[in-house]
């Protein structure tokens, strides 16, 4: 078996863009943040925070969702079926 050494770049874990620049000084920025327990919304303009906003949501249990997930994988075994008996066929 053949040994593979990967070298770390010169510049690994350093910064790559430039927080002077002009667009990030100016740039209005929306960031949202979905979790396990909430979606966190923030607004900044620059390096500046305009607003922030946490809002905690429940999710839904994954029993409902079964059913749909067992009908979407026939979906995709028939379709690649299909396509399959199609390409030997000719």
């Amino acid at each position: 078996m053949k040994d593979y050494i990967l070298e770390t770049p010169p510049n690994a874990g350093e910064q790559t863009w430039n927080t002077a620049h002009p667009f990030y000084q100016s740039a209005t920025v929306l960031a949202i943040d979905i979790g396990i327990e909430g979606i966190g919304l923030a607004l900044r303009r620059g390096p500046k925070p305009l607003w922030t906003q946490t809002f905690e949501v429940s999710l839904p249990e994954a029993a409902p969702l079964e059913s749909r997930r067992l009908k979407r994988g026939g979906r995709r075994t028939r379709s690649s079926r299909r396509a399959r008996d199609i390409q030997f066929k000719q």
